[in-house]
């Protein structure tokens, strides 16, 4: 097998099939430029784009510097190392099968494939800094080795048992939250509910959360950034595969990717930057800009402005996920898997969702059948089409209040759906909710109660069960609705006041609930009493 290195937007006229392109990208970390995408080309119309890798020289200098490869190969010599930056990396290359991913994995010096370049790796700084700077690709070194020594099985797996605790301040002093995703395999444990009243910082615990486990290993050690932000207490190292942060909120706190040009275009490319996804309504722009007061002394520099998002940016952007969803068949299998779950929701069962699963339907079909839906199907497809694309093996999924748009049924169709791909990646989903329909899905253990008092954040466990527990019960009990705090019984005592039960009742048309006739009748008699 060939590898040719090129520069994006060049091509190699080869019909020596299979080969490799590696396109160079100059990527900066801590001064070593090491990253290349990489496409294995099968046929003349079969390529799969397997991402990124980087590739160190380990006789570089430990200051950094850009990793030079020869412009044609079939092996790196053996001071070259290499590691894949995502377990889909791997998962798509093991796919092609023995006969492809040996050359492949070998040709390249492949850390997880080839030990003991691994071994050679360890205690240089750019493997630490460059190779091993983002999560997803800890998470592939960790998770990817199965795929070629153990086998691989998508069917019925065993889930991965995860309990980490959280450390950060929402607005007061800082407080410890521990998120579980254990428990008996038999009851849903892929999600952690947290609720609490507006204002007492689900949000932002949310996004700080969401900045922590995105971060590199020396981004998460600094003080700044840990007082800031957070961190986790006894697990510093904890590794995702992926963070994905999900809000159709327009005043959500979430970290944007894209704060600089490079990153923009890398988000732009790939919809994520290295292992974080933010599926929403902001977005970054930035623009050259001279402050006026000093116009004449000035340079340019560059403002960083947050605005929303259109209709057609964001159907880019869900046709830009589902066109990566389809890139490899695992991932087309999970997307056939939620999709499937949510004709089950009967509003969901008048929408042709085969056009989105079938690769042969064009981007008028998709876009024709797009435009027919309502908002909140929009808005259900759309969080469905982005987690699939985004998410890799072990990842981070939050969710803030995604109730907003969402009829009852809808939302708990979203839930179900989204719990399938959990479990498909062995994910972890924490979501910020006001809804009871979305604490009934999620078993007691798995919700955690936030109360804020003054500079005081208390974190506790529900009283009673949540899971398949009466609406009405958990907005009393959980969400602390009661009677007192709602308006009809102001209006209920006005019209008791005033008029007889019968004309009262006439006002809603005989047809008055028993609660509210039982309190009127219980006024009009007090009144008579007294």
């Amino acid at each position: 097998m060939r590898f040719y290195r090129r520069s994006y937007g060049s091509r190699v006229y080869s019909d020596d099939y299979p080969f490799v392109v590696l396109y160079e990208d100059d990527w900066d970390d801590f001064r070593f430029k090491t990253t290349f995408g990489v496409e294995v080309w099968l046929g003349k119309d079969d390529v799969a784009s397997l991402g990124e890798v980087k590739i160190l020289d380990l006789n570089q200098p430990p200051e950094g510097g850009k990793v030079r490869i020869p412009e044609e190969f079939t092996t790196l010599g053996s001071q070259f190392v290499s590691l894949g930056q995502a377990y889909t990396y791997y998962e798509t290359v093991q796919s092609l099968g023995a006969g492809v991913y040996e050359s492949f994995l070998v040709g390249l010096q492949d850390v997880i494939y080839l030990s003991q370049q691994r071994s050679a790796a360890e205690q240089h700084r750019g493997y630490q800094v460059s190779l091993l700077r983002n999560g997803s690709a800890v998470r592939a070194l960790q998770d990817s080795p199965k795929l070629f020594f153990h086998g691989s099985d998508y069917g019925v797996r065993e889930l991965t048992n995860l309990s980490f605790r959280f450390v950060s301040q929402v607005g007061g002093s800082e407080f410890e939250i521990d998120f579980d995703f254990g428990g008996s395999k038999y009851l849903p444990n892929r999600l952690n509910a947290i609720i609490g009243y507006n204002g007492v910082g689900k949000t932002t615990l949310l996004a700080n959360l969401a900045i922590v486990s995105s971060a590199d290993q020396s981004e998460r050690e600094k003080e700044l950034h840990r007082e800031r932000h957070g961190f986790f207490p006894g697990n510093e190292d904890l590794a995702f595969g992926s963070t994905i942060a999900i809000s159709y909120s327009a005043f959500d706190t979430f970290e944007l990717p894209g704060r600089t040009q490079d990153e923009q275009a890398r988000v732009k490319k790939r919809g994520e930057l290295f292992g974080y996804a933010y599926c929403g309504l902001r977005k970054v722009e930035i623009e050259p800009w001279r402050p006026r007061a000093i116009e004449k002394r000035a340079h340019t520099v560059v403002r960083r402005t947050t605005s929303l998002k259109n209709s057609n940016e964001i159907s880019e952007e869900f046709q830009s996920a589902l066109a990566r969803s389809h890139k490899d068949s695992v991932r087309r299998g999970i997307l056939q898997l939620a999709l499937d779950t949510l004709s089950l929701e009967p509003s969901f069962s008048k929408v042709a969702l085969r056009v989105f699963t079938q690769n042969e339907s064009t981007t008028d079909d998709i876009l024709r059948e797009l435009d027919r839906l309502s908002t909140g199907h929009k808005i259900v497809l759309n969080i469905v089409v982005q987690l699939i694309a985004h998410l890799q093996e072990r990842s981070l999924v939050l969710i803030d209040e995604p109730e907003s748009h969402l009829h009852p049924p809808l939302l708990a169709a979203l839930l179900r759906s989204v719990t399938v791909a959990l479990q498909q990646r062995d994910s972890f989903g924490v979501i910020a909710t006001h809804s009871p329909v979305v604490l009934q899905e999620i078993p007691r253990q798995f919700v955690r109660v936030l109360e804020r008092y003054g500079e005081l954040t208390r974190v506790s466990l529900p009283e009673n069960e949540t899971f398949g527990e009466n609406v009405g019960f958990l907005t009393r009990d959980v969400f602390n609705l009661d009677s007192s705090q709602t308006d009809y019984h102001r209006v209920l005592d006005s019209l008791a006041q005033r008029f007889p039960l019968e004309e009262i009742e006439d006002m809603f048309g005989g047809r008055m609930s028993s609660q509210a006739r039982a309190y009127v009748v219980g006024r009009i008699r007090g009144r008579k009493q007294t």
